[in-house]
Protein backbone atom coordinates (compact mmCIF):
# COMPACT_ATOMS: atom_id res chain seq x y z
CA UNK A 1 0.00 0.00 0.00
CA UNK A 2 1.30 3.45 -1.06
CA UNK A 3 1.94 6.34 1.29
CA UNK A 4 -0.95 8.59 2.02
CA UNK A 5 -1.29 11.84 0.82
CA UNK A 6 -0.27 13.17 4.39
CA UNK A 7 2.31 11.06 4.37
CA UNK A 8 3.69 12.90 0.76
CA UNK A 9 2.90 16.17 2.63
CA UNK A 10 5.06 15.92 5.90
CA UNK A 11 7.79 14.38 3.91
CA UNK A 12 7.85 17.02 1.21
CA UNK A 13 7.68 19.49 3.98
CA UNK A 14 10.82 17.84 5.84
CA UNK A 15 12.73 17.87 2.91
CA UNK A 16 12.05 21.59 2.08
CA UNK A 17 12.78 22.88 5.84
CA UNK A 18 15.94 20.48 5.83
CA UNK A 19 17.10 22.52 3.17
CA UNK A 20 15.91 26.10 4.42
CA UNK A 21 17.18 25.26 7.46
CA UNK A 22 20.78 24.65 6.25
CA UNK A 23 20.77 27.54 4.60
CA UNK A 24 20.00 29.75 7.02
CA UNK A 25 22.35 28.38 9.38
CA UNK A 26 25.37 28.79 6.70
CA UNK A 27 24.53 32.18 6.85
CA UNK A 28 26.81 34.73 9.65
CA UNK A 29 25.16 37.03 11.67
CA UNK A 30 26.39 40.01 9.69
CA UNK A 31 24.59 38.68 6.34
CA UNK A 32 21.63 37.82 8.09
CA UNK A 33 20.98 41.47 9.07
CA UNK A 34 21.66 43.18 5.47
CA UNK A 35 18.87 44.51 3.82
CA UNK A 36 18.33 44.11 -0.04
CA UNK A 37 17.82 40.24 -0.20
CA UNK A 38 14.19 41.64 -1.36
CA UNK A 39 14.15 44.92 -2.06
CA UNK A 40 14.58 46.29 1.96
CA UNK A 41 14.13 42.96 3.40
CA UNK A 42 17.37 41.17 4.94
CA UNK A 43 17.20 36.88 5.71
CA UNK A 44 16.19 38.18 9.75
CA UNK A 45 12.99 39.54 7.71
CA UNK A 46 12.31 36.92 5.45
CA UNK A 47 12.47 34.31 8.33
CA UNK A 48 10.07 36.40 10.10
CA UNK A 49 7.69 36.52 7.02
CA UNK A 50 8.13 32.56 6.60
CA UNK A 51 7.15 32.08 10.11
CA UNK A 52 4.09 33.94 9.67
CA UNK A 53 2.92 31.82 6.61
CA UNK A 54 3.47 28.81 8.53
CA UNK A 55 2.04 29.93 11.94
CA UNK A 56 -1.62 30.72 9.43
CA UNK A 57 -0.84 27.31 7.67
CA UNK A 58 -1.32 25.40 11.23
CA UNK A 59 -4.15 26.92 12.12
CA UNK A 60 -5.62 26.52 8.60
CA UNK A 61 -5.09 22.60 9.26
CA UNK A 62 -6.32 22.31 12.64
CA UNK A 63 -8.90 24.19 12.94
CA UNK A 64 -10.22 23.22 9.44
CA UNK A 65 -11.38 26.77 8.90
CA UNK A 66 -10.55 29.46 6.92
CA UNK A 67 -10.46 31.94 9.75
CA UNK A 68 -6.56 33.29 9.65
CA UNK A 69 -5.57 36.49 10.51
CA UNK A 70 -6.92 39.61 9.41
CA UNK A 71 -4.15 40.52 7.45
CA UNK A 72 -5.32 38.38 4.73
CA UNK A 73 -8.01 40.84 3.65
CA UNK A 74 -5.12 43.16 2.78
CA UNK A 75 -3.24 42.96 -0.51
CA UNK A 76 0.52 40.77 -0.44
CA UNK A 77 2.24 43.65 -0.63
CA UNK A 78 0.40 45.19 2.06
CA UNK A 79 0.18 42.45 4.10
CA UNK A 80 4.02 41.42 3.81
CA UNK A 81 4.69 45.08 4.87
CA UNK A 82 2.82 44.73 8.06
CA UNK A 83 4.88 41.62 8.97
CA UNK A 84 7.90 43.23 8.06
CA UNK A 85 7.23 46.35 10.78
CA UNK A 86 5.62 44.08 13.37
CA UNK A 87 9.17 41.98 13.16
CA UNK A 88 12.25 44.71 12.19
CA UNK A 89 13.13 45.15 15.34
CA UNK A 90 12.80 41.62 16.67
CA UNK A 91 16.15 39.43 17.74
CA UNK A 92 17.50 36.60 15.72
CA UNK A 93 17.41 34.36 17.81
CA UNK A 94 13.99 35.36 19.30
CA UNK A 95 12.81 34.57 15.37
CA UNK A 96 14.77 31.78 14.87
CA UNK A 97 13.19 30.13 17.90
CA UNK A 98 10.03 31.67 17.09
CA UNK A 99 10.71 29.83 13.58
CA UNK A 100 11.77 26.58 14.87
CA UNK A 101 8.61 26.71 16.90
CA UNK A 102 5.77 27.84 14.45
CA UNK A 103 7.33 24.56 12.29
CA UNK A 104 6.91 21.93 15.21
CA UNK A 105 3.58 23.17 15.54
CA UNK A 106 2.82 22.91 11.55
CA UNK A 107 3.99 19.48 11.51
CA UNK A 108 2.38 18.42 14.34
CA UNK A 109 -1.22 19.77 12.53
CA UNK A 110 -0.63 18.02 9.80
CA UNK A 111 0.63 14.75 11.86
CA UNK A 112 -2.96 14.97 13.29
CA UNK A 113 -5.08 15.93 9.59
CA UNK A 114 -6.72 13.79 7.74
CA UNK A 115 -6.33 13.13 3.78
CA UNK A 116 -9.43 14.10 2.88
CA UNK A 117 -8.70 17.64 4.47
CA UNK A 118 -6.02 17.59 2.73
CA UNK A 119 -7.54 17.44 -0.87
CA UNK A 120 -11.29 18.70 -0.37
CA UNK A 121 -12.55 22.49 0.13
CA UNK A 122 -15.64 21.00 1.57
CA UNK A 123 -13.59 19.63 4.39
CA UNK A 124 -12.06 23.48 5.30
CA UNK A 125 -15.38 25.16 6.89
CA UNK A 126 -15.48 28.82 4.24
CA UNK A 127 -12.68 28.11 1.90
CA UNK A 128 -14.74 28.39 -1.85
CA UNK A 129 -15.31 25.25 -3.69
CA UNK A 130 -12.64 26.09 -6.43
CA UNK A 131 -9.58 25.92 -3.74
CA UNK A 132 -7.85 23.17 -3.37
CA UNK A 133 -6.52 23.26 0.26
CA UNK A 134 -2.90 21.55 -0.68
CA UNK A 135 -2.25 23.63 -3.08
CA UNK A 136 -3.27 26.73 -0.22
CA UNK A 137 -0.49 25.01 1.85
CA UNK A 138 2.27 24.16 -0.88
CA UNK A 139 2.17 27.61 -1.90
CA UNK A 140 2.60 28.72 1.48
CA UNK A 141 5.09 26.43 3.43
CA UNK A 142 7.34 24.00 1.11
CA UNK A 143 6.86 26.30 -2.07
CA UNK A 144 7.52 29.46 0.30
CA UNK A 145 11.19 28.13 1.98
CA UNK A 146 12.30 27.73 -1.79
CA UNK A 147 10.66 30.75 -3.54
CA UNK A 148 12.68 32.53 -0.60
CA UNK A 149 15.59 30.30 -0.50
CA UNK A 150 16.52 31.08 -4.02
CA UNK A 151 16.16 34.77 -3.58
CA UNK A 152 18.69 34.40 -0.27
CA UNK A 153 21.12 32.57 -2.30
CA UNK A 154 21.39 34.92 -5.16
CA UNK A 155 21.37 37.90 -3.09
CA UNK A 156 24.69 36.15 -1.11
CA UNK A 157 26.34 35.26 -4.34
CA UNK A 158 26.05 39.09 -5.36
CA UNK A 159 27.83 39.74 -2.15
CA UNK A 160 30.42 37.83 -1.84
Amino acid sequence: MGKSVKGNVINTLLYARRDWDRLIDSVDEVEIGKAGVKGKWSIKDIIAHITWYDKEMEKLIRNKKLDGSELWELSPKERDDVIYQKNKFKDLDELKNQSLKTFAFLLDALESAEDAALLDPGKIEGMPEDWFPLDIIANNTWMHYTQHGVEIEEFLDKSS
